[in-house]
């Protein structure tokens, strides 16, 4: 095999099916650990949106729930130019726990998060946790806004055909 399949060397996890987040509230998707793997890419898209999303934040959970909630910081990518066929993305973004805050109001849209496993270890119990888990959030307006999600896991510390569910 030639490259990076996805569905041997990886996992990935449906974070927020396509949805119209149009209640005025966050979207947010369940809890996924990163125990077993040491990087994490999140895309967010953005399909038409009737108004700007406000917000896309990232919270480390030291439980799958309930728990203890830390905001944290990432680096992410954007691809925010109007249109299907656009692939190019723009350079890394720092933004602290805060999040992307200004996001793009154009349709057909995408973000990609990048987090390693030692930044999210950082920030819960001080480094002290093994298996914290993530929660996605996207701020959206009262107004119809196609949204979905997507967390793929690499660097497995061990890895098969089969992975085990990180959503427990």
């Amino acid at each position: 095999m030639i490259g990076f399949n996805v569905s041997e060397a990886g996992h990935v996890v449906n974070l927020i099916p396509p949805v119209d987040g149009n209640a005025g509230a966050p979207v947010t998707c369940q809890r996924f650990s990163m125990k077993g793997w040491d990087h994490v890419s999140i895309i967010v898209q953005l399909g038409v949106t009737a108004g700007t999303p406000t917000s896309i934040l990232l919270s480390a959970y030291t439980a799958v729930s309930g728990g203890t909630r830390t905001a944290i910081g990432f680096r992410y990518y954007s691809q925010t130019t109007a249109g299907t066929s656009n692939d190019v993305l723009s350079t890394p973004t720092v933004v602290a726990a805060t999040g992307i805050t200004t996001i793009s109001g154009n349709d057909n849209i995408f973000y990609t998060i990048e987090l390693d496993s030692p930044e999210l270890e950082a920030v819960v119990n001080g480094g002290g946790s093994e298996s914290p888990y993530l929660q996605l959030e996207v701020t959206m307006p009262s107004s119809s806004n196609l949204v979905s999600a997507v967390a793929i896991l690499s660097a497995g510390r061990q890895q098969y055909q089969s992975n085990a569910t990180v959503c427990v």
